[in-house]
């Protein structure tokens, strides 16, 4: 069988599986000053405090011709980050501290059954022993 998408012989053409994502997200950010160099405060010249998060959210189609049924699904994912922001003297010593999540969405050939590709024996025939 030779395939029409890539010119290759023996491969599956995956033509008829359809996939799709949308990703909407949304971030926010909050930095609060507690102290800043004009307050004269001792040990703390300048102290912020930043709060984030993304937030995401994934539709997606994983529908094939070939399989019975679709395989719509979808999901979202909350990621805080958190930091510090300390200056114990003057501007010329800044000590900063930070803690994030990260998320990977997986591929969507990694959750669709669509995308397996499978590779059919071709038998030479002017060759038939393997």
């Amino acid at each position: 069988m030779l395939n029409t998408t890539f010119n290759t012989i023996g491969a599956t053409d995956l033509e008829a599986s359809r996939v799709n994502r949308d990703v909407w997200g949304f971030y926010q950010e909050v930095r609060i000053p507690v102290t800043s160099p004009t307050w004269n405060f001792p040990g703390a010249y300048s102290l912020e405090f930043d709060l984030a998060e993304r937030e995401e959210w994934y539709s997606q189609n994983t529908a094939a011709t070939s399989v019975v049924g679709s395989g719509h699904s979808q999901f979202d994912t909350q990621r805080p980050k958190f930091s510090v922001r300390w200056q114990p003297i003057d501007q010329q010593l800044t000590l900063r501290a930070s803690y994030s999540e990260g998320f990977h969405a997986p591929q969507l050939f990694e959750i669709s059954p669509a995308s397996v590709q499978s590779f059919p024996a071709v038998t030479d025939p002017h060759n038939p022993k393997p």
